[in-house]
């Protein structure tokens, strides 16, 4: 059996050409980049994309529908608010979850942030790599397990710099086992949002794990649910959790990833002229999501559709939609290097560098501590966690540069793949155990690493000048940073590194200025307080209203079915086991409604997209029916086999009982092969049947979705944002609302346009909004005609969709009433009372009712 066995046998039937559904197809050809007038000059040989851009770079994000804010706190819809706690102005105390995906670097961050959010009483569970368990739990934060190593990452990375990989990593497979492994971690995603413990959480972890331990992490029993999910960008189930949980997502991350026109994308290279420099960098931004999605987007529609019982998301949709849906984010890094972009709205904020309080728990060495006491300040050499391709090459260039410059040095070791006996010397210390960065930065002179946004903050809190050999990615974006701010010379790439050009940097970065602006950056970002900035930030983005529980301080996951009552887990509890309600009156309750527009840009490529879709359906299930054909000799033949297998067993005595073991695992094995004769016939049958009876719903909804935000592709800005359709009435909702307001739009039009055009263009305002309004009238019409018969079809497929498979509620209401349930069994009889007492008294308020 291969490493990957358990994977692969739970996925056989999710691969792009099984399964029992049909995942739309993932249509990457005149998406976004289309819709650019860019050229990709070139892959740079660190991976960041060289591209120029020609565009208006406002046009197009306006096109895609960046402006208008799609957050919508549940209740909102029908205009009525919650019955929360008079206290909802403060954020509930919740269950939150933290995705991250990254080195170590990236990982630090969050258990800052965890510590800081735990004191405001939150329960925190970081959800990132099995490498960290020990330093997670170091700190009394509870665990989850994502899967993958990011060991394996970060030589695939440094092999492979950025998002495009070389030719011998398509040729030896990496970069399938690199999608296996980005695959595992998504599902992953799911998982630690309500599982209580990791059973079933190896058959996806880290794609070949054997390991079925009933729990990696024994500390992780008691019931989770999240309430509020923290992540990084790489962590892409983020937002598609957060969807179907119904609960506030806020990002958290180390480089910037918000569209600006400051600032090019760290992972982009754009060349432009003076003029262009601004969109140039907006459009960045946009390109290197796209390309991303290229490469993952089929992953995350299956996720999606499978996982979550969500829709998929049409190509041109998937990138940039963190910033469609408005989701509020923190950038733990600090203003004094990098300002927040004037461009960036209220929920993107800048919040400061993040640090650890590891120095009191901190012992050095003896060994360390003689050799930092006995001479000058030393020159720090590390890269944390790269693993280099050649390390004894890179040892050999560190000693020739310690020969050159005649200076002490520590060399830390990291991810290097430095091993066995390294000769130190009176000048040369080798660092093999992992030391605080924050308590060893403040003994040397200079510091020479990779410019990870981890390490990169430690030297400039420690106010020493900075020396960045960048590898790949945002690692040449912060180079470039301390470099403008005057901290450290030009940053010197790893692939042009010599013994030579490293010296002179390090003599540039101890010169008199560099040195007197290292110590001004290091005292301002020291006066930061970066964890209580991201706290503020987060709770100040939380949609209070609709997370607090009516009757106690902690937040609400249910509602009372036809009331706006909102009840905690442990008010549920209380009030059931009092007989004051029952289970079946309650509902889960979403205290946030992302409404992702699924659709695409024009009633063509919708078309395309639906039709598409149902083709293959229909071609898979014609193959399944020819399979049939095929299935029953290669059954008929191996059971003919066992037939004379046991006859000849029976003729020269073998043990019965051995006989009948034998014969029972290979019917099992046969079984876990092989579907029952007329298996393959009725998945074929079903298929297509079920893409017949689709058909007409999925091509008008289509249809109508694509008219309805074609306009855009002009500069309407009149187009109204769409809701997603649920299930029937909002399929009957839609179409009525898409009928009336297309009808209306489409003839307010032809007046409201020009006259808006004329009163901020003049004359050329004019001619401009009268062409809207002419282009609009029939398009808005079409959308109108197919939306009152695509939405209702539509709810109705939904529906039966949904009623046929779980999409993971069920389990989430268990968990639910298990941390009730837990919880009370916590609560003290004075909490009871106080909850039954706050319960009649809101039924007197409401007068007899919740």
């Amino acid at each position: 059996m291969t490493k990957d066995t358990s994977f692969r046998e739970h996925h056989r039937n999710e691969s792009d050409d099984g399964g029992e559904a049909a995942v739309p197809s993932y249509v990457a050809s005149k998406t976004l980049h289309s819709q650019i007038d860019s050229s990709v000059e070139s892959i740079e040989s660190d991976g960041r994309i060289h591209f120029a851009v020609k565009s208006d770079g406002d046009d197009i994000l306006d096109h895609l529908g960046l402006a208008p804010n799609m957050i919508k706190e549940a209740g909102q819809a029908n205009n009525a608010k919650p019955t929360t706690s008079p206290d909802c102005t403060r954020p509930p105390k919740m269950a939150i979850l933290m995705l991250a995906v990254g080195s170590r670097g990236d990982i630090q961050p969050f258990i800052a942030l965890a510590l800081a959010l735990q004191r405001f009483g939150h329960r925190i569970r970081l959800a990132t790599h099995s490498l960290f368990q020990p330093f997670v739990e170091e700190y009394g934060i509870e665990f989850f397990d994502l899967g993958g190593d990011p060991r394996t990452l970060m030589s695939y990375m440094v092999e492979n710099p950025g998002l495009m990989p070389g030719f011998v990593a398509l040729h030896t497979g990496e970069v399938g086992a690199r999608r296996k492994t980005m695959q595992g971690i998504i599902y992953n995603c799911w998982h630690a949002c309500f599982r209580s413990d990791q059973i079933v959480l190896h058959k996806h972890m880290n794609i070949g794990s054997n390991d079925r331990r009933k729990d990696v992490s024994p500390k992780v029993q008691r019931p989770f649910v999240a309430d509020a999910i923290i992540a990084n960008p790489p962590a892409l189930g983020h937002i598609h959790c957060a969807e179907a949980l119904g609960v506030p997502l806020h990002i958290f991350f180390t480089m910037p990833w918000s569209p600006t026109k400051e600032v090019a994308h760290p992972l982009a290279n754009v060349r432009s002229n003076d003029n262009e420099v601004k969109q140039s960098n907006l459009l960045s931004y946009l390109l290197v999501e796209g390309m991303i999605w290229q490469g993952l987007g089929s992953i995350i529609n299956r996720f999606r559709f499978k996982y979550l019982a969500l829709d998929p998301i049409h190509p041109t949709k998937g990138p940039m939609i963190l910033h469609t849906m408005n989701v509020p984010h923190s950038y733990c890094w600090s203003p004094s290097l990098l300002p927040k972009p004037k461009d960036w709205a209220e929920n993107l904020a800048v919040t400061g560098y993040t640090s650890l309080d590891a120095l009191n728990n901190y012992a050095p060495s003896s060994a360390l501590v003689d050799f930092l006491a006995k001479g000058s300040r030393p020159i720090f050499v590390g890269f944390g966690s790269i693993v280099l391709g050649n390390p004894e090459e890179f040892l050999v260039l560190v000693r020739k540069t310690r020969s050159i410059l005649q200076t002490r040095m520590v060399l830390a070791l990291g991810w290097s793949g430095l091993e066995g006996d390294i000769q130190e010397s009176e000048d040369l210390f080798v660092l093999r155990d992992d030391c605080p960065h924050e308590w060893l930065f403040a003994q040397v002179a200079c510091v020479v690493h990779h410019g990870g946004a981890g390490t990169t903050a430690a030297g400039l809190r420690a106010g020493v000048p900075t020396v960045t050999v960048p590898f790949f990615g945002d690692q040449f974006f912060w180079g470039d940073a301390i470099s403008r701010a005057g901290a450290g010379p030009q940053p010197i790439p790893y692939k042009t590194l010599t013994a030579v050009s490293l010296s002179q940097a390090i003599l540039s970065a101890l010169s008199q200025d560099v040195v007197a602006c290292a110590k001004t950056l290091g005292a301002r970002t020291q006066s930061e307080d970066g964890e209580l900035g991201a706290v503020e930030n987060f709770h100040a983005c939380l949609p209070n209203k609709s997370l607090c529980c009516a009757l106690t301080d902690r937040a609400a996951c249910w509602r009372l079915i036809s009331t706006t009552t909102l009840l905690s887990p442990l008010a549920a509890t209380v009030l059931r086991k009092e007989g004051l309600i029952d289970w079946d009156k309650l509902e889960l309750h979403r205290s946030v409604n992302y409404d992702i527009v699924h659709g695409p840009y024009d009633p063509l490529s919708g078309a395309a997209w639906a039709v598409t879709d149902l083709i293959v359906d229909g071609f898979r299930g014609m193959g399944e029916m020819i399979a049939e054909v095929a299935h029953v000799p290669i059954v008929a033949h191996r059971a003919t086999k066992r037939s004379l297998a046991r006859l000849k067993e029976a003729k020269i005595g073998q043990n019965p009982a051995a006989t009948t073991t034998k014969q029972h695992t290979a019917t099992k094995a046969e079984m876990a092969t092989h579907k029952h004769i007329g298996g393959y016939m009725l998945t074929g049958i079903l298929r297509i049947s079920k893409a017949a009876i689709r058909a007409p719903g999925a091509f008008t909804s289509a249809m109508a979705q694509g008219s309805h935000d074609m306009p855009r592709l002009w500069g309407d800005t009149t187009v109204r944002p769409t809701t997603s359709t649920t299930g029937v009435r909002s399929g009957i909702s839609n179409g009525c609302k898409e009928l009336v307001l297309g009808v209306y739009d489409g003839t307010a039009g032809l007046f409201v346009q020009p006259v808006t055009g004329l009163i901020n263009g003049g004359l050329l305002g004019l001619a401009k909004g009268t062409a809207k309004g002419l282009l609009g009238f029939p398009i808005k019409f079409f959308a109108a005609a197919n939306g009152i018969v695509g939405h209702p079809l539509r709810g109705i497929d939904v529906a039966i969709s949904r009623a046929l498979k779980s999409d993971g509620m069920k389990a989430i209401k268990t968990q639910r009433m298990l941390q009730g349930e837990y919880e009370f069994a916590a609560a003290s009889e004075t909490q009871k009372h106080e909850i039954t007492d706050k319960w009649y008294k809101l039924v007197d308020e409401l007068g007899g009712g919740p």
